[in-house]
């Protein structure tokens, strides 16, 4: 879990509380549970959007909130939440998940051909913790349902079971919804559709929720998590601090002289590691040629991109 500090210069800026809208759902004993922010996220912009979700944690801010995220961190989400970072730009990944989200569900909802239909493109917020929002992709009567789409390189990190981080955003999931578990529609590669569910755990879900409550309490009150060496803390760093006072000091803190001694070992650590990697990378490049991507036993585990600057790209489990 994420260790935070005293705030930050800028970080000042304390996330509103969502307004939420009356709710009729058809099973009246979900009204207890939740309310709804947006009826139909489809009808706003996506500025409009991203407002709403700084309101509050959802789903996807659980993993890096406690550490567990590829993708973001913990202070790239406080930096969201504060407004210190610009409007992100939807990616082109993301473009593609979205419009293939509704072709997934579409799929869950077929191979249940008696279950009424998916609750779609709410924004929800519990009301027993309101700064806990959620964007279920569906919500069934009995479960929330989550689409994803990944590359068939990503098939192998399932084998052993769901991500740990996207087992996390589920039991946020739950947690908001009141649902018991969530169903995972995964489709891998655009031909392989999978399900896997992940059932209610209150031991974890009291854990999640005490590391989410901290975190958020911590960013209402203007505090920025520590720096981690993520590729995510790099962009926000940043983008906070765009502006460089040119010939400007900063007296830096003591304990940075142990910090910077670290970092001196550790680069003379990685130097003959690196060295490695670097000769293996040219073996293979040489074993590839004109090739642009090489198998072992079926599988694609490297691709050479035909395009200069060519880079070599491993299959997850070999990076």
């Amino acid at each position: 879990m994420t260790e935070l500090h005293s705030p930050q210069p800028g970080a000042t800026r304390r996330p509103r509380a969502a307004t939420p809208e009356p709710y009729s759902p058809e099973a009246p004993e979900v009204a207890a549970v939740f309310e709804v922010v947006c009826s139909d996220t489809r009808a706003i912009d996506r500025e409009k959007w991203l407002d709403l979700r700084r309101q509050g944690m959802g789903s996807s801010d659980a993993g890096p909130a406690l550490g567990l995220s590829h993708f973001s961190s913990a202070y790239s989400v406080a930096c969201d939440k504060l407004g210190l970072l610009p409007a992100s730009e939807e990616s082109e990944h993301q473009y593609w998940g979205r419009a293939i989200e509704p072709v997934i569900l579409d799929e869950y909802e077929r191979r249940r051909p008696s279950q009424a239909p998916l609750l779609r493109w709410h924004m929800i917020r519990s009301l027993a913790e309101p700064w806990m929002l959620a964007n279920p992709d569906g919500l069934a009567e009995d479960e929330v349902v989550e689409a994803k789409n990944y590359s068939e390189w990503d098939a192998p990190r399932w084998g052993a079971g769901v991500p740990d981080h996207i087992v996390i955003q589920c039991h946020h999931l739950m947690m908001v919804s009141g649902r018991p578990r969530a169903t995972l529609c995964v489709l891998f590669g655009g031909s392989t559709y999978r399900e896997f569910t992940v059932e209610k755990d209150e031991g974890l879900e009291e854990s999640i929720l005490a590391a989410e409550r901290l975190f958020w309490d911590r960013v209402c009150d203007g505090n920025l998590p520590d720096p981690d060496g993520s590729e995510a803390t790099r962009y926000a760093l940043a983008e906070q601090y765009a502006l460089a006072n040119v010939g400007e000091p900063v007296a830096l803190p003591p304990e940075a002289e142990e910090l910077l001694l670290a970092r001196k070992q550790a680069k003379a650590d990685i130097r003959p590691l690196q060295e490695v990697v670097d000769t293996v990378d040219n073996q293979i490049r040489a074993w590839l040629g004109t090739a642009n991507y090489g198998i072992l036993d079926d599988h694609k585990v490297v691709t050479w991109s035909p395009v200069k600057p060519r880079r070599l790209t491993y299959a997850k489990e070999w990076q």
